[in-house]
């Protein structure tokens, strides 16, 4: 008998967002305030994502919350999860509107929701995002520099000499200067993209 294909898993994408907002504070207050709902609120949609996952992401500390094991390898994964999903709702867009495609990086993933002016707006957002490699400038000591992007940052890290706190909804960009070589970081209204 020939194997069938596996069930389809059902990953609500809301809660997988609910969560690396979490992570990223550690803290269910602060969270919930930048998710614009309440705290029990977000408490429900987490114990709901783990209920999915069947396995427990966090635990409450005193000071707030701790990722288990679980949830530091749950994380990146659902960072790049969340960044697929928008790159799929903008190629599928585009191939719609005979534009053409945005870069997408996965096989096989069912987006449900949103409707059409967030997926313009996803569209837009994903014009504008910048890749390795784009040319780019941006200002600098009252003038202008020139360089490429050498890397986009997603998470809280050190990078270029300073701390930089991104995230997959407000990402940064690594660039070296082609003059001085030089790396610095920049959020991307700061960066133009050069025509090839």
């Amino acid at each position: 008998m020939p194997d069938s294909p596996p069930s389809p898993v059902h990953l609500d994408l809301r809660l997988v967002q609910c969560f690396t907002v979490l992570a990223e504070h550690r803290h269910f207050g602060r969270a919930a305030a930048v998710l614009h709902t309440t705290q029990p609120s977000l408490s429900r949609q987490i114990s709901r994502l783990e209920q999915q996952l069947g396995v427990r992401l966090l635990d409450r500390t005193p000071r707030g919350s701790r990722l288990t094991e679980a949830g530091e390898t749950f994380l990146p994964l659902a960072r790049t999860l969340l960044r697929s999903a928008t790159q799929v709702i903008a190629r599928t867009q585009a191939a719609a509107r005979s534009l053409p495609p945005a870069r997408c990086t996965c096989d096989d993933l069912r987006v449900w929701g949103g409707g059409r002016a967030k997926q313009e707006s996803v569209m837009a957002e994903e014009k504008k995002k910048l890749h390795k490699g784009d040319k780019v400038s941006w200002r600098s000591h009252g003038g202008e520099a020139r360089g490429e992007v050498e890397e986009e940052i997603t998470e809280r890290t050190e990078a270029a000499g300073r701390t930089v706190a991104a995230s997959p909804d407000e990402p940064q960009y690594q660039v070296r200067s082609e003059k001085s070589g030089g790396r610095a970081v920049h959020k991307p209204d700061a960066l133009k993209k050069e025509k090839d």
